[in-house]
């Protein structure tokens, strides 16, 4: 079995698929993503995407750290 150190080990990127899969809904007037009041904006020219909660902006880069926020603050499961 070979061994996997932590270098090895990257988080999945998140991306607008991810969003979908995840039961993001897009908002066809503007380059964004809604979730309850969870607003993804997708900059395309970066490499992570912007998340409105009210008036704060997180940058998240991966997967775990959205669902990591939504568990938090919602109390509910992304699936």
């Amino acid at each position: 079995m070979p061994v996997i150190s932590l270098q090895d080990v990257c988080g999945l990127k998140l991306n607008e698929d991810w969003l979908i899969k995840l039961g993001f809904l897009s908002n066809p007037y503007e380059d964004r993503y809604e979730k309850d009041d969870f607003h993804i904006h997708c900059d395309k020219t970066k490499d992570s995407l912007d998340l409105w909660v009210t008036n704060c902006r997180l940058d998240l880069k991966y997967v775990h750290q959205l669902q990591n926020l939504f568990f938090a603050l919602t109390g509910k499961e992304l699936e």
